[in-house]
């Protein structure tokens, strides 16, 4: 990941980040099949906000798609400790949460006014 300083950077950043988080969802609704319907709505809750974001490039559906992955984070850092395993859920959860507030900067400089 490079310096993000101009709006084509910015604008392919997002694309890149969305595309995580489009695999990432996917990803949560099929192990949502497994698992429970909570973990299928929270998946297309997180690909509706992804597809939003590759589509429009609001800097407040970054801001909610960030916050959405830093509590996963915390929510399976908390239950990685608490069950004593799961740390690849932690691993993954933790650079997509990474990569969420990446893409609040680049949602800032693709929006920025010109001077």
């Amino acid at each position: 990941m490079g310096e993000i300083g101009t709006k084509e950077e910015a604008e392919e950043a997002v694309r890149q980040a969305s595309g995580v988080f489009i695999a990432a969802a996917i990803l949560e609704v099929i192990a949502g099949l497994y698992v429970g319907v909570h973990m299928i709505i929270k998946g297309g809750l997180f690909l509706l906000l992804a597809l939003l974001l590759r589509k429009s490039k609001r800097r407040a559906i970054a801001i909610k798609l960030s916050l959405l992955t830093s509590v996963a984070a915390i929510v399976f850092v908390g239950e990685a400790i608490k069950n004593h395993r799961g740390w690849i859920s932690v691993l993954i959860s933790v650079i997509v949460a990474l990569i969420g507030l990446r893409v609040v900067y680049a949602t800032f400089v693709y929006n920025k006014k010109p001077d």
